[in-house]
């Protein structure tokens, strides 16, 4: 209902619909964006177009905070998450930022960009970001990265923790950009130069031998079923001196869609496959032998997963897990920084 004067706007109050109410979020949500993309009540006679547009606004603004988390990764809580991770290699070793080429691999098909124009955004020259699987709606994750400017140089902090950047810096690092374009969905030739998403496998990559100074993975390395070929690669295209960041995730990822599952559920299968649900298994202690003799050196673990492993949980393990040492089996989580020797 409305309260209308002559002059005035009118102020809107509303009342959900009984009939809806045994519809979930989620088939609402779909109902809804059905009905907003077919849209033409307005035809009606009876159609509110200024109660429309009022529940609008303020449906734009619950969707805005509700989808400011980790797992929206189009969010800025989810860029603020990956940078969290890896901030602390920055703040301890200095890893370069001007003028440095990052490489991002296992960027994922959704927002692929993201990581990378974070570190453009910081001062990087290049960003180059490589998955195997094609992107989804390219177009939008090209507009999220301009709406991601928009709100980054607004308060830099909400992505960069304290690292020394000002807004003003942020938008110099990134001044060759067309935003306008970016903010329809395209980017521009000259872009595409700084900014380059290629669809190719990790065990044998485009990149120039020594190409990147830094290489990031996310959640990455523990999906590969020939992790020496990948490590291999990585080094090949690390230049002498340059940087891996590499966390790597533990766990079963099972848990992710069935949280009644153990988190290392996994390792109780017993089979010869590399890859049980979605993963190589490898623990993360065990990528300290894996980068050493692919020439790495490792600077620094964060680690920041752990599990309490008795003798009954052991024993539940099929082998080789059954016999590794404590650590192996408790540390499921762990980010590393590596450099090439």
């Amino acid at each position: 209902m409305t309260d209308e004067f002559f002059g005035s706007l009118p102020a809107y109050s509303f009342t959900p619909e009984k009939k809806l109410s045994d519809l979930n979020t989620l088939e609402l949500s779909i109902e809804l964006l059905a009905h907003l993309k077919g849209y033409n009540d307005n035809s009606s006679e009876n159609f509110d177009n200024r109660l429309f547009l009022a529940v609008c606004s303020d449906l734009e603004k619950e969707l805005e905070r509700s989808l400011n988390v980790f797992e929206n990764r189009f969010s800025l809580k989810y860029l603020e998450g990956l940078f969290y991770v890896t901030y602390r290699f920055w703040e301890n070793h200095k890893l370069p930022i001007k003028e440095a080429t990052y490489v991002d691999v296992g960027c994922g098909s959704v927002n692929p960009y993201g990581l990378s124009f974070m570190y453009l955004m910081l001062g990087a020259h290049r960003g180059i970001c490589i998955d195997l699987d094609p992107a989804q709606n390219l177009p939008q994750s090209l507009i999220n990265l301009a709406k991601i400017v928009g709100k980054t140089i607004i308060n830099p902090s909400k992505v960069f923790c304290d690292f020394n950047i000002t807004s003003q810096e942020i938008i110099d690092n990134i001044a060759e950009f067309d935003l306008t374009a970016l903010s329809n969905g395209f980017l521009s030739n000259q872009d595409s130069k700084r900014l380059n998403l290629r669809q190719e496998s990790i065990l044998q990559t485009s990149l120039e031998d020594g190409e990147a100074d830094v290489v990031i993975s996310i959640s990455f390395l523990e999906h590969i079923s020939d992790i020496d070929l990948a490590v291999a690669e990585l080094a090949r295209i690390t230049k002498s001196g340059g940087y891996g960041v590499h966390n790597i995730d533990g766990l079963d990822h099972m848990i992710y869609s069935d949280s009644g599952i153990h988190p290392l559920e996994f390792l109780r299968i017993d089979t010869t496959d590399k890859i049980v649900h979605v993963s190589n298994r490898i623990r993360p202690m065990s990528f300290i032998e894996i980068f050493d003799r692919h020439g790495f050196d490792i600077l620094e673990i964060n680690k920041y997963g752990n599990l309490s492993i008795d003798q009954q949980l052991r024993k539940s393990f099929a082998e080789p897990f059954r016999s590794m040492p404590q650590e192996y089996l408790e540390l499921t989580q762990a980010c590393f920084l590596v450099r090439k020797r």
